[in-house]
């Protein structure tokens, strides 16, 4: 249901075109059954860390009850901190299956944006904001590789070893080639801030730095929408699991974990609140899908992040529509409403396993023997148009039906009915439409992925 590409994981599958890449006949795990061989089945990465981080737990409390750190909690909430963002979801346990409770929260302060906050000190450091001049000085590719190499692989490691409490202080070995064209820079850089060193191509940045200007505005960022989610969550649980790659740094708990225990009593609750690292937090999200493809039916319902719907048009009514959307029909002989957005679903609601919605439409017109029925999307609420009085488009095509519509018989509009069905049991949209007059129906799959 998620829109962003960001939030999904690809899962098993086997098909002619993914087993040149993805060979998993050979794989010890079973090859699942599919529908349709032809497709990959995506997994939202929040719900992929929520099922890990609570399978894993259940399993350590189940085999060490007396070692365990909590009691099988039924309600959690799950800080998927990632590379490149934190998505947060609250989940609640309903029978044995999950209760996606909230619309997934969450911001761009993933553990690359410390990579990000070392390049902005760097530019700082050789008065070269976007390192413009170093790029503009040889071969773009080249000098782009080099920077590349510094930030995202030199810093990386040190980065990393910071974060897992083995060294207090960054030490960055700069290529050979910065060094010569910053040489200059770089000395006169390092005397003007306090906490860094230069030598022997190497710069030093001391504890104080690198938790202020690197990892500070990033830990804040995550406990800012950690805060905010709790403030959103009607009744937020006490269990806090802290997964994906970032998340299980043993820098960013120590500093996340108190700052939520702290608000979540100055909210007013009595009992206390845990923050859970998983096992292996870095592989949560896929290994996690992997458990949700064996068992998809593990989570029963899901709150859409968007409305839903189509175009279409009706009656015009003065007390109800906008004059901007009105035009004569000749076939109806009366005034119409063009443009009206049918919702199947708003944001916020909840979508069920078992959701299916349908609606019905006519052609527009007598002559019209195929019907093109886009599928659209809004975060915004109380849309009542898909296009605005200048007639542009305001929300976003996320798919189509193309269905055949003849009229051998010269039937009535009235009686030209196709039923589109729009079904959000799953992490994709299957949507259908079926023409009353063949019996033909046609389908697609919105998985947003494409424009």
């Amino acid at each position: 249901m998620m829109r962003e590409a960001a939030y999904m994981a690809g899962l098993l599958t086997e098909s002619k075109r993914i087993s040149e890449f993805t060979p998993i006949s050979s794989s010890p795990l079973p090859v699942p059954d599919e529908v349709n061989p032809d497709k990959l089945s995506l997994a939202l990465e929040p719900e992929a860390a929520a099922l890990y981080s609570q399978e894993t737990v259940a399993e350590q409390i189940k085999g060490q009850p007396s070692a365990a750190a909590i009691s099988h909690p039924t309600e959690y909430l799950v800080i998927d901190a990632g590379g490149g963002t934190i998505d947060i979801t609250a989940h609640v346990e309903v029978d044995g299956a999950i209760v996606v409770q909230n619309v997934p929260i969450g911001n761009a302060w993933g553990g690359t944006q410390v990579n990000e906050e070392f390049s902005k000190l760097l530019q700082k450091i050789v008065n070269d904001p976007g390192f413009e001049k170093f790029i503009a000085s040889g071969e773009y590719t080249k000098n782009q590789a080099t920077l590349n190499k510094i930030v995202y692989n030199e810093f990386e490691k040190q980065k990393v070893l910071f974060g897992q409490g083995k060294m207090e202080e960054i030490a960055v070995e700069l290529p050979i080639n910065s060094v010569k064209f910053y040489e200059e820079a770089l000395a006169e850089g390092v005397k003007k801030m306090s906490g860094v060193e230069y030598e022997d191509d190497t710069l030093y940045i001391n504890k104080s730095v690198t938790e202020s200007k690197l990892f500070g505005p990033v830990i804040q960022g995550i406990i800012d929408c950690t805060l905010s989610a709790i403030d959103k969550i009607d009744n937020c649980p006490n269990t806090f699991y802290l997964a994906g790659a970032f998340g299980g740094c043993k820098y960013v708990h120590e500093k996340v974990s108190p700052a939520i225990k702290r608000y979540y009593q100055s909210k007013g609750h009595t009992d206390t609140c845990s923050v859970l690292v998983p096992p292996t937090p870095h592989l949560a999200v896929a290994t996690g899908a992997v458990m949700w493809r064996k068992n998809p039916e593990k989570f029963k319902a899901r709150r859409v992040d968007a409305t839903y719907g189509i175009g279409s048009a009706t009656t015009f009514d003065p007390k109800k529509h906008d004059e901007a959307h009105k035009y004569y029909s000749e076939d109806h002989k009366k005034d119409r409403c063009n443009h009206i957005f049918r919702i199947f679903l708003e944001k916020g609601e909840l979508a069920k396993a078992d959701e299916v919605v349908t609606t019905t439409l006519t052609p527009s017109r007598e002559d019209k023997t195929i019907m093109y029925i886009r599928i659209y999307s809004t975060p915004q609420l109380g849309i009542q148009y898909i296009k605005d009085e200048n007639k542009k488009l305001i929300v976003t095509i996320i798919g189509e039906l193309v269905l055949d519509v003849p009229n051998p018989d010269n039937l009535p509009l009235r009686q030209r009915k196709v039923d589109i069905t729009m079904d959000f049991s799953g992490t994709e949209i299957q949507a259908k439409a079926r023409y009353h007059v063949t019996g033909k129906e046609v389908k697609t799959v919105c998985d947003f992925l494409s424009t």
